[in-house]
């Protein structure tokens, strides 16, 4: 009698357990929070209004209890069809389970005027959907104060080193020399854009520029890289000065990553922000390069973008630097609460009077064991091809006589 009475007493016990295990199990399942969109701003200043020609600035912070499946963000027009509409996802969140949505969209001037709808909408990994919706106002396009046309316009790239850290302040960048020799690792490399008669266009001679990432955990200031901007108009003087003012500013933003040939499987896209550094190196009067001895540096407080120093941060990926001179006004000042823009803080009510865009890859890291293999793949050559270069600019002296070198 006492075993029965034990035998039904343990069976009780398991059925009572199991149950409750079941039941906290699926309770657990059944408070996973859904996902989330918040710090939503639409506009500057989240005024949730663009003028019909100027950029569109929309921000999120999305979250998940589990990783995003898909990412999306679409504007519609609520009165028919319209020039203007978006349709974007973000492959670089997807697998994540929190991450911030940073977009900029041109509006075109033929852009129908009224109400928009703005979705965002995030769907993780177990199906569920969270839709977040605003109303976008097109307006008609404002006066702007006429702008400088250029005719002609030139950016160098300019491998180099620093002689102490670089800052806005301190140090300086020394540009390597041109190798006219060397076929594949050119140390200055160049891009030619046209302004054809508002229509901008690259030179067939435009190729993807090729960086090379400084080592994850060195030093900062390994990997540095010179760019110097030069307009020109249609008889072909510099107007370089035209620029060099107080409304003017260059900003240089890193848009649609994808992973680079000599990207591993398992490769995870960066954010954007994280891809690379920059500091602005402008010198006063700007057709001087900068002078170690007697330095002539731009107010910090007024940057403009014609010189400064990059640094890739990730290795193994692609994507598209987008270059674009702002021209401020009193009614959208180049100082925001007395406090510069940072380089890729495009503000989202501008007149832009360049937008161009120059593809990169960051084929692999400096100095890293597999370097002439990942260069010869990226390039599509052999590595005898590759280490015939490496020879040549071991040859050149950058502190040599005739080296003409390019100081920042």
């Amino acid at each position: 009698m006492n075993n029965l009475y034990k035998m039904v007493k343990a069976t009780l016990l398991v059925a009572l357990f199991t149950t409750v295990f079941i039941a906290c199990d699926k309770d657990e399942k059944e408070i996973l929070p859904e996902p989330s969109i918040e710090a939503v701003e639409i506009g500057e200043g989240n005024s949730k209004e663009v003028s019909a020609g100027q950029d569109l600035h929309i921000e999120a912070k999305v979250k998940a209890a589990v990783a995003f499946k898909e990412v999306k963000v679409m504007i519609k027009s609520e009165e028919g069809t319209s020039s203007f509409e978006v349709n974007q996802d973000y492959p670089n969140l997807v697998g994540k389970a929190s991450g911030d949505i940073h977009s900029h969209f041109d509006v075109p001037q033929t852009a129908k005027i009224g109400k928009y709808v703005v979705s965002i909408q995030v769907t993780d990994n177990l199906g569920r959907t969270k839709e977040h919706k605003e109303s976008l106002t097109v307006v008609a396009a404002k006066e702007t104060p006429s702008a400088v046309k250029w005719h002609k316009m030139e950016i160098a790239f300019i491998e180099g080193h620093s002689h102490g850290r670089v800052t806005a302040t301190s140090g300086y960048f020394h540009g390597n020399p041109e190798i006219p020799e060397v076929k594949y690792l050119k140390p200055v490399q160049k891009f030619v854009f046209e302004n054809k008669e508002g229509k901008i266009v690259g030179s067939e001679e435009n190729k993807p520029l090729r960086w090379q990432a400084r080592v994850k955990g060195s030093q900062v200031g390994t990997s540095l890289y010179g760019i110097k901007i030069v307009y020109y108009d249609a008889q072909g003087n510099r107007i370089n000065e035209q620029f060099a003012t107080g409304n003017h500013q260059h900003f240089f933003l890193v848009e649609e990553i994808t992973k680079n040939v000599n990207a591993p499987a398992d490769k995870q896209l960066p954010q954007a922000d994280k891809v690379l550094s920059f500091v602005y190196r402008d010198t006063q009067p700007e057709s001087e390069d900068y002078k170690p001895k007697s330095p002539n540096l731009r107010d910090v407080q007024d940057p403009v973008g014609l010189k400064g120093v990059f640094e890739p941060e990730v290795s193994h990926i692609n994507f598209n630097l987008r270059i674009v001179l702002v021209h401020f006004n009193d009614a959208n000042p180049k100082l925001v609460g007395g406090k510069t823009r940072a380089f890729n803080e495009l503000p989202a009510s501008a007149q832009k009077e360049t937008d161009v865009m120059v593809p990169v890859h960051i084929y692999t890291e400096r100095g890293s064991n597999g370097y002439i293999g990942e260069a010869a793949k990226e390039f599509g050559v052999t590595e005898d091809d590759i280490e015939a270069d490496e020879d040549i600019i071991l040859e050149v002296d950058p502190h040599g006589p005739g080296a003409s070198p390019v100081y920042m």
